[in-house]
C-alpha cells in the first residue's frame, strides 16, 4: 500500500490565521479614512437638517426641483 500526501492538510487552519494576519496589518490603512468619512457625513447631515429648520425656503426650493 502506498502512502499519499494530503494536499489540503492544514489549509483551512492556515487560511483563517493568514486572513486574520493580513486584516490586522492592513486595518490601520483603511479604517481611519473610513471612520473620518462617516463622521463627516454625519456632521453634514446634521447641519443640513438644522439649515432646513432655520431656513424653510431651502426646503421649499429643494422639494420644488425634486431633490
Amino acid at each position: 500500500m502506498e502512502r499519499r500526501e494530503n494536499s489540503l492538510a492544514g489549509a483551512a487552519y492556515a487560511a483563517v490565521f493568514n486572513t486574520w494576519r493580513r486584516f490586522r496589518t492592513q486595518v490601520l490603512y483603511w479604517a481611519p479614512p473610513l471612520i473620518a468619512a462617516y463622521y463627516c457625513m454625519k456632521w453634514t447631515d446634521e447641519r443640513y437638517v438644522v439649515s432646513l429648520a432655520t431656513h424653510p425656503s431651502i426646503y421649499k426650493a429643494a422639494t420644488d426641483i425634486g431633490v
